[in-house]
């Protein structure tokens, strides 16, 4: 795993190797030092690059990558931060349904995730800000790269950023909706 995700020489400078795949091969890649940065998907859907989740979490487990990488002073740069739109409540693009990492049955139990979200948040603020709040206020998250579909998205975000972290209590609340077994479960592609 690490000689796939070693710099080539035909490179002048390569992009920091994305988290995707088995946690074990993700943890050796960060625990080599061989890198400064690392792209891992981190959002309100899957929080498992971020924190420990329960053996039986039905979503990829990114076995706390960024926990890792944090001890190893190593940049991370959280993407997915709307789960390629199912957190807007926009159509899955082509690319989603030919995606063999994110493919379109996760995209709509994303989808399903989202809807328990608004109603559960209420008017605790727009499921997209929480979604940026959420992936920046991790201690270990460098930045996110966040997908923008038109200029005033950008604005949104940068609002929902100045607001500062989320409450505990709307943290606690998504992170109980998705860490819950029936969340992933009847959810139909």
């Amino acid at each position: 795993m690490i000689d796939a995700a070693r710099r080539s020489d035909n490179l002048p400078e390569p992009p920091p190797p994305v988290a995707v795949g088995q946690a074990g091969p993700l943890r050796e890649v960060v625990g080599s030092g061989e890198f400064d940065t690392i792209q891992v998907p981190f959002n309100i859907m899957n929080p498992s690059a971020g924190r420990d989740v329960p053996e039986d979490f039905a979503e990829a487990d990114y076995g706390n990558v960024i926990g890792l990488a944090r001890q190893h002073e190593m940049g991370v740069f959280a993407i997915r931060v709307f789960a390629a739109g199912a957190v807007l409540g926009h159509p899955p693009a082509a690319h989603t349904i030919n995606s063999p990492f994110f493919p379109l049955d996760l995209y709509r139990r994303d989808e399903q995730r989202a809807a328990r979200m608004r109603e559960t948040l209420g008017e605790k603020g727009d499921l997209a800000g929480v979604a940026v709040r959420y992936a920046v206020q991790h201690p270990g998250v460098t930045a996110a790269l966040i997908g923008f579909g038109e200029p005033s998205h950008v604005d949104a975000s940068i609002a929902s950023m100045v607001r500062g972290p989320l409450p505990d209590e709307v943290t606690r609340r998504v992170e109980e909706i998705v860490l819950e077994p029936q969340a992933t479960e009847n959810c139909s592609g």
